[in-house]
C-alpha cells in the first residue's frame, strides 16, 4: 500500500486510480483521500468554441471587406496581432489556458477478495491441439 501511495505522490500524470483492498486495509483510506482530485501535469482540453474566439481575435480577417475598406487599411500602419506566433507558441497557449484535470482516486473495500483469470477460460477445454 505504501508503493501506491508513494507513486500517486511521485506520479504527476495518472488521472485516474481504482484501488479494491480487503476491509483489513481501511486504514489507508485517508491516506488515499487526499491523493483524490489533486491537478496533475496534463490540463483537460479547451473547448473548440474558445480556440475558435481566441483565433478569431489574433488572427486577420479578410473576409467582407470592401474595396473602400481594404483602402483605408492599407493607408494605416498595420498590426499582426499574431505576431511571430508560430502552431507549436499557439498550443502552448491552449495547454496553459485549459483548466488542469483532477485526479480521481477511488478507495474500496471488500470482505471477501476473490481472483479470476480471465485468460484460463481460454484453455481449460481440451481440443486435441496441444
Amino acid at each position: 500500500m505504501q508503493a501506491i501511495l508513494h507513486m500517486l505522490t511521485v506520479n504527476r500524470h495518472l488521472a485516474y486510480v481504482d484501488v479494491l483492498v480487503l476491509s483489513t486495509h481501511r486504514k489507508y483510506r485517508n491516506a488515499f483521500k487526499k491523493q483524490n482530485v489533486k491537478p496533475i501535469n496534463r490540463p483537460a482540453k479547451l473547448c473548440r468554441e474558445v480556440k475558435l474566439a481566441f483565433l478569431s481575435v489574433v488572427s486577420p480577417s479578410h473576409q467582407g471587406r470592401t474595396d473602400q475598406d481594404k483602402r483605408a487599411r492599407e493607408t494605416l500602419p498595420r498590426r499582426n496581432l499574431l505576431g511571430d506566433l508560430n502552431q507549436r507558441l499557439v498550443s502552448h497557449i491552449f495547454e496553459f489556458a485549459a483548466p488542469q484535470l483532477l485526479r480521481q482516486v477511488y478507495f474500496r473495500t471488500t470482505e471477501h477478495y476473490w481472483y479470476a483469470d480471465e485468460y484460463d477460460d481460454e484453455f481449460d477445454e481440451d481440443d486435441g491441439d496441444y
